[in-house]
């Protein structure tokens, strides 16, 4: 059957439409699968550097290794220093560090308190707050036995609430200071009911959040 010339272009352009229908999809890029989409760059942590910094500072354990302490109207306090090996601390208000050393692990929520969660003579908890506007690894903080004093301390024990025994020249040294934890050692020494006390130690402690 003869073609018509209309027909014979109308056929061409078709042939021309497809073949260039055919190079684009060729051209294209090939569509990414939602499953391998490249994820964004996750940002660097700093928490294990800081970490590290902290761990290299601080002692390795916490230990009472001297003490000598008097319980009012009783024996001398029956507890081997090498039982006080629970620290913890908290930020009480700005500038105002508590850090207890235990011979139990309390939770920090019990401690502090007027009612004592110490129901054994042969537990006790040491409370060191340190008052400073500047709480920094590295500095020391001491005693001075008027209002300026950047430091107090109070044993607890059985029947006990509190008992307030640090003097010149006591002095607390924090070696490390971060938001999550704290370190340093103490040397501690006064007069409890007339007798002369004295404690000495290190500590790591956890900080608990607010």
């Amino acid at each position: 059957m003869k073609r018509t010339s209309c027909q014979i272009l109308a056929l061409a352009s078709l042939i021309a439409l497809s073949a260039c229908s055919k190079e684009k999809k060729d051209d294209a890029p090939a569509s990414s699968d939602k499953n391998t989409e490249v994820q964004p760059a996750t940002p660097a942590k700093t928490e294990a550097p800081v970490k590290a910094a902290v761990d290299a500072a601080c002692p390795s354990a916490t230990v009472v290794t001297s003490m000598k302490f008097n319980a009012p109207g009783a024996e001398p306090l029956a507890i081997a220093p090498a039982k006080f090996t629970f620290a913890k601390a908290r930020l009480a208000e700005a500038g105002k560090l508590e850090i207890y050393i235990a011979t139990q692990d309390w939770p920090i929520a019990q401690l502090g308190l007027p009612k004592s969660p110490i129901e054994s003579a042969e537990d006790a908890y040491l409370n060191l707050t340190i008052r400073s506007e500047e709480l920094a690894g590295g500095k020391e903080y001491v005693e001075t036995g008027d209002l300026k004093s950047e430091i107090s301390t109070s044993m607890f024990t059985k029947g006990l609430a509190s008992g307030v025994f640090t003097a010149p020249p006591s002095k607390i040294k924090l070696l490390a200071y971060a938001a999550d934890s704290v370190c340093g050692e103490f040397e501690l020494q006064g007069m409890f009911d007339g007798e002369k006390t004295k404690m000495v130690g290190t500590f790591v402690a956890p900080i608990a959040g607010k």
